[in-house]
């Protein structure tokens, strides 16, 4: 999609950057804790600090060590979560290095590269120009520049500070580009320490010429250096027996899981605003502890409220990430079909008696496709990942399947398709405009009908913001229309976004929590959940409130008041035999009486106000089969439904039979 190329290119220089550093970086989405308006005093520097950021917004990425860009005048600014911890102060710290190139260095070296002006103040803005051998191996595309549309740039030595400007190509003069380049302003960080920006003569290095490097053999050209004259006045920071850093925290307290705004200033470690900053609150040993800091601060951690306080939850509605073992008929619970080997298995009798729609007419369905389904890449006979029924056309079934693009993988995608006669045809879901067959984000079933759910892109949205576009069909497939999300029948006006599969293959996906204030009319994103390789529930409580649990999270269970806007988290106490820092509580669900269940190897349950978790007798073994949530249990009226064994087989049993 031109979208997706388009951000892509966007984002190349900070591809570059991070490929250069050899630093993986991982981001996970988590919502923000409530905030007091108190701040850290600040060191006193000269240097302005910029705002605190507003930790607050859905689609704020919220870590417990994230990086930051750094400003071009040395500030940088973030929002930290704060890790599982006793009570007890915390530094709050900022680290950096200074970022080299030299895995893109060249061998030779000559100077070749025209510099205007020459000279001048720091802070001034320069054009380089310079010739390569050769023009780009592919032209300007009309979607923006691509990755071999940046170059690395160093300041005084390619060991010293480096970034990825943009080049432009000359369209007139073939092989000449242009590059422009922002002279340091203020102090940068060197490996011998702080360097001021005093008049003097700078080296400025291109170490490999634009579109020479070859991702196997290094380098095909040599560098090309020139030079920048700084003139007067230079900036004051960074004197002697001056401070050179600062940094503040708002709040300065909290329980762990909450989330802290910062803000603070240190010498440059990188070009461009392409430094990474790297903030954390210390409240543990890590191998970043030999990283060098930039600045300090502190912050006080405070209890957090545990289950035992929390009284009975009662849950109203409950929404799941990921992929459900079980498609379930919402005017009649007992019945429900799930995806088989080679067949859709469907049962209208709650389990007695299971008849098969056969699935193999997708295949040919989606060879004229982009993502045909049934391909040698993929498993043989073909089987859908998730179906869903239709409430008034028993002869309708949706289904989801794995499919690659023409092309080949990698990624996967999930597709999705539907038959009006039992399975004796099949079609693909209409895509709506804007969006893409590949990126299908799921069905959602009510009593009204079938929705697909597709994400939709613009120029104006990252490509983990998109859009949402649904589509409805009452008449079991026959015509779609373009419709809205619906809210739960009791509890809180809540729904959950497009899922992003194709991430997953490679990282974490997300779905997005959305929150109506206008019964279902529109929908705010207020907070993310991990929707691969596990199940997490979002629970509308009779009183309002939304419950998040994520077993495999650092904060399994956190409570909102404001519809998942901010949340408190709520300690658990370890499973038996579990004594990790961080305990793996495996898939947690909350059942109708308000017990807490959790599904891993061995199932446990957790009752309201209790201080331990007992062992449920003879409970399955869970994790039997490819799809994480084929052995989380799901709840079909009074009846808990999981799949289990190989082949895998559906098991059920009342609520009421889970008991320790």
């Amino acid at each position: 999609m031109r979208t997706w190329r388009s951000w892509r290119a966007q984002l190349a220089a900070v591809l570059l950057i991070v490929l250069a550093s050899g630093v993986a970086l991982a981001i996970h989405l988590d919502k923000p804790a409530r905030r007091t308006a108190a701040s850290s005093p600040s060191v006193a520097v000269s240097a302005p600090l910029p705002p605190f950021p507003d930790c607050s917004k859905p689609d704020m990425p919220i870590q417990s060590f994230p990086y930051v860009m750094q400003q071009t005048d040395g500030g940088f600014s973030g929002c930290v979560r704060v890790d599982q911890a006793n009570p007890g102060t915390y530094p709050v710290i900022a680290q950096g290095s200074p970022h080299g190139c030299r895995a893109f260095s060249a061998s030779a070296s000559r100077e070749a590269l025209s510099v205007s002006p020459p000279a001048g103040p720091p802070g001034t803005i320069v054009t380089i120009t310079g010739t390569a051998n050769r023009g780009p191996v592919r032209s300007q595309p009309s979607g923006g520049p691509q990755l071999d549309d940046h170059t690395q740039v160093c300041w005084v030595a390619c060991d010293v500070l480096s970034y990825s400007p943009v080049v432009h190509w000359s369209s007139s003069s073939p092989g000449q580009f242009e590059i422009s380049f922002l002279v340091p302003s203020v102090p940068w960080m060197t490996t011998m320490g702080i360097q001021r920006p005093v008049p003097g003569q700078y080296p400025i290095v291109l170490p490999c010429i634009p579109d020479s490097y070859d991702q196997g053999k290094g380098c095909k050209s040599e560098q090309l250096t020139g030079s920048f004259q700084i003139t007067g006045p230079v900036p004051s920071l960074c004197g002697a027996g001056q401070p050179c850093s600062a940094i503040e925290v708002s709040p300065t307290e909290g329980p762990p899981g909450s989330v802290v705004a910062v803000r603070g200033w240190a010498p440059l470690v990188g070009l461009g605003g392409q430094a990474l900053v790297y903030l954390r609150v210390h409240t543990a040993n890590t191998s970043w502890d030999s990283f060098p800091t930039l600045a300090s601060t502190s912050f006080r951690v405070t209890a957090q409220p545990d289950w035992a306080s929390m009284g009975t939850l009662h849950p109203l509605s409950i929404l799941r990430s990921g992929l459900d073992a079980f498609g379930v008929d919402p005017a009649n619970p007992r019945r429900l079909a799930y995806c088989s080997d080679s067949a859709i298995k469907v049962t209208a009798d709650g389990g007695q008696t299971w008849s098969a729609i056969p699935i193999q007419g997708v295949v040919l369905a989606s060879a004229a496709t982009q993502y045909p389904v049934g391909t040698r890449y993929l498993p043989n006979p073909v089987s859908c990942d998730a179906v869903a029924l239709d409430p008034a056309n028993p002869a309708s079934f949706y289904a989801l399947f794995t499919a690659v693009d023409h092309n080949g993988p990698p990624p996967m995608y999930y597709v999705g398709y539907f038959t009006t006669d039992a399975g004796r045809s099949w079609r693909p879901v209409p895509v709506p405009a804007g969006s893409d067959m590949g990126a299908f984000g799921g069905f959602r079933v009510d009593l009204s009908g079938v929705r697909a759910v597709y994400p939709l892109w613009s120029d104006s949205l990252p490509p983990d913001q998109p859009g949402l576009a649904v589509e409805l069909t009452g008449d079991g497939g026959i015509t779609w229309k373009k419709e809205n999300l619906l809210c739960p029948p009791a509890g809180p006006c809540v729904a959950l976004g497009s899922k992003s599969w194709a991430r997953c293959m490679a990282v974490e996906g997300w779905e997005a929590v959305l929150v109506s204030t206008d019964n279902g009319k529109s929908w705010t994103t207020t907070n993310h959940i991990g929707s691969c390789w596990r199940v997490v529930e979002v629970v509308g409580l009779a009183n309002g409130s939304l419950v998040t649990l994520d077993g495999r999270s650092q904060f399994p269970l956190t409570v909102s008041d404001d519809g998942d806007r901010t949340a408190r988290t709520i300690a658990l106490p370890p499973l038996p035999n579990q004594t990790n820092t961080y305990p793996d509580y495996g898939n947690l669900e909350l059942l109708p009486d308000g017990r807490l269940l959790s599904v891993s190897l061995h199932w446990y349950l957790l009752a309201p106000g209790a201080r331990a978790w007992c062992s449920v007798p003879n409970s399955p073994t869970g994790s039997q089969t490819d799809q994480p949530a084929a052995a989380v249990p799901q709840l079909m009226g009074d009846h808990l439904w999981w799949l289990d064994g190989r082949p895998t087989a559906p098991q059920s049993l009342p609520v009421s039979a889970f008991h320790c």
